[in-house]
Parts: structure tokens; C-alpha cells; sequence
């Protein structure tokens, strides 16, 4: 059977390639000396390097992380680099809990008075041991974790980096994962695929608003060796996933 393909196109609509009213915006300068970024997930792997690299621009850093000690090791590694006390700061953040997203932001904006980089990097996967219709305990903590974690990093802190009206980014972490979706790890690809999808949303909101000068960007790693060993051991006994 073939299939006809009609392309509808409204009274006045512009061409191909156009520029268009709410475009994304300029956000160049975001990474930059005095500029501030919050790092929810930033104790190991992505998180960890984003943060060093934050540092080496001059950045203000806010590393949010569910486990202080490794947060507060990253902050020693900040510091080591050059980072000026009190330019990183340590807050407890388990993105899970809405609260505690909401209390970060407050924290971040108490300190440094602005966030211009949000990076939603937190995440947790089952290494392939959480198919389509086992295991819904795990389906329950990575779709937390990985899609409501980011749900409510933007639920938090967009509105707030919106009325800054400052040219500012907010970065959510997927995964190839996402979009290629191997067998194996079905809750994981779900969470990610949604994380895509609500980068996608997110950014045609934004583009929506009157005056934003926020920008939505969908980070999508491939296999990355993210894990501490605390986290590790923790996979082993079945602990954590």
C-alpha cells in the first residue's frame, strides 16, 4: 500500500529556514568568568568533570549531589585547581525529593545571587538487569531518579533563571541509550528517551516566553565510565542499581 504524504502549510507561512519569532537565543558568554552553575549530580563521572572544567573558566560552582562526601571530594579537587574559597559550595540534593531540588535553588541564588548554568546530571541504572516487566522496584527508583530528577531540576530553577533575564542554559543529561534503545535495560531507556522528550518540551516552552533568555539543551553521552567505587560495591551486593 502506498502512502500520500500531504504538506499542509498555513495562510503566510514563512519559508524553509526563516528566522522566526522566539528563535532560540544568544546565550554565548554563559561559560565564563563570574558566571554561575548549579550541577545536580556532580559527585562522580560527567558531573565531577563538568564541574573541574566550570572551575578552569572562572565559574561559581554549586556541586548538589545526594552524597556529600563525594561532593565535598570534588570541591577539594576545585579548590586544588585554583578555585577561590567559597567560589564551590556542597548542598545535600536528592533530586528525587522536590524539597530538597527547591532548597538548592535557594541555596544557589542565597550564595551567588544568580544561576546561569543548570546541569540535571544525576542518574542511576540497573546494568542491564531491569527488563520490560521485572523488577518494579528498581523501574520505580531510576524513573525517579532519571526523569523526574530532571523534571524537577526545570521545575525549580527555569522559572527563576527566566526572571533573571540573563542569557543562561540549562543542560539535561540523556543518553544514546535513549534513542538507540538496546535490549537489556528497558527502565533505564525509558527514563532517558523521556529526558529527551522533556528537554524537547522544555526548550519549546522557553522559546514560548516573552523575553526569555534561557536556552534548553539535551546533552546525549554514549558509554561512560561514571560509577565510583562506593557505587560500585554497592551494584555488587544488589544494593543499589
Amino acid at each position: 500500500a502506498s502512502v500520500c504524504v500531504l504538506r499542509l502549510l498555513r495562510p503566510n507561512s514563512p519559508p524553509r529556514g526563516a528566522l522566526r519569532q522566539h528563535a532560540p537565543v544568544d546565550t554565548a558568554g554563559v561559560l565564563a568568568t563570574g558566571k554561575v552553575a548549579v550541577i545536580i549530580g556532580s559527585g562522580s563521572g560527567i558531573g565531577r568533570c563538568a564541574a573541574l572544567r566550570c572551575v578552569a573558566l572562572g565559574m561559581k560552582v554549586m556541586l548538589a549531589d545526594i552524597d556529600v562526601p563525594d561532593a565535598t571530594s570534588v570541591q577539594a579537587e576545585c579548590e586544588a585547581a585554583g578555585a577561590p574559597k567559597g567560589s564551590v559550595v556542597v548542598q545535600r540534593c536528592d533530586c528525587r525529593v522536590e524539597a530538597d531540588v527547591r532548597a538548592a535553588r535557594d541555596a544557589a541564588y542565597a550564595a551567588f545571587g544568580a544561576v546561569h548554568l543548570l546541569m540535571n546530571n544525576a542518574a542511576m541504572q540497573s546494568n542491564n538487569r531491569c527488563g520490560p516487566y521485572e523488577h518494579p522496584d528498581r523501574w520505580k527508583v531510576i524513573l525517579d531518579t532519571n526523569l523526574l530528577g530532571v523534571y524537577h531540576g526545570g521545575l525549580a530553577f527555569a522559572p527563576s533563571m527566566v526572571e533573571q533575564a540573563e542569557p543562561s542554559v540549562i543542560v539535561n543529561t540523556g543518553s544514546k541509550q535513549g534513542i538507540t534503545m538496546p535490549p537489556g535495560d528497558t527502565a533505564y531507556n525509558v527514563s532517558k528517551a523521556g529526558v529527551k522528550v522533556l528537554t524537547e518540551a522544555l526548550q519549546h516552552q522557553l522559546r514560548s516566553t516573552d523575553g526569555c533568555r534561557v536556552n534548553a539543551f539535551l546533552l546525549v553521552p554514549g558509554c561512560v565510565n561514571t560509577m565510583n567505587p562506593h557505587a560500585r560495591r554497592q551494584v555488587g551486593r544488589g544494593r543499589r542499581l
